[in-house]
């Protein structure tokens, strides 16, 4: 009796150790686990084709962009265009960067609240301020926050009736970069 009890702890000891074994197995063949080192960080931005929703077109240069608007866009050297997308019939979207810090401006003809849909909520300065001349919504986080790294600001032209909005995708603790940024946007349109 007692041979056999342990010939059975030794067979389900033996039976664990191989289902064990297995598991890790699988993970390593592209099972459970995902690590930041199995990811690939290939840059595939020239090979891949730009995903465009339905009323969406995009733009090859500022010239249509110019005739929605009705205004000349003199776009700034430094900010290097990534595309430029006509949102819909009062609307153009510009996706940039500058300073190793990607971006979205977006022009709006016409008076528009809330282009970016990024609650104010979500940031740990919200103030307004004066850039070129348009009174300007900015929300971004503290030099010291280490949760969120997104800015906006947006804000209305009456004396030209364009909506602007800039969204800092990255990098933009202190907002500086955004202040400054946000300054060559707006003074593109002329």
């Amino acid at each position: 009796m007692k041979k056999s009890l342990v010939v059975l702890l030794a067979l389900l000891m033996a039976l664990s150790l191989v289902a064990c074994g297995n598991n890790d197995q699988d993970e390593r063949e592209g099972g459970y686990e995902v690590t930041p080192t199995d990811l690939t960080t290939e840059d595939t931005t020239d090979t891949q084709e730009l995903m465009l929703g339905e009323n969406q077109t995009q733009l090859e240069d500022f010239t249509q962009a110019e005739a929605l608007l009705g205004k000349s866009i003199v776009w700034p050297e430094d900010l290097s265009i990534n595309y430029i997308i006509q949102t819909d019939d009062n609307q153009i979207e510009v996706s940039f960067t500058y300073q190793e810090s990607n971006f979205t401006g977006r022009y709006y003809t016409g008076e528009q609240t809330d282009m970016s849909k990024l609650s104010a909520m979500s940031f740990d300065v919200n103030t307004d301020e004066t850039i070129a001349g348009v009174s300007m919504n900015l929300r971004y986080p503290q030099e010291d926050s280490s949760y969120n790294s997104m800015g906006v600001a947006e804000g209305y032209s009456a004396e030209q009736n364009i909506s602007y909005m800039v969204v800092q995708e990255n990098n933009a603790t202190g907002g500086e970069l955004l202040k400054q940024v946000t300054e060559m946007f707006i003074s593109a349109v002329q």
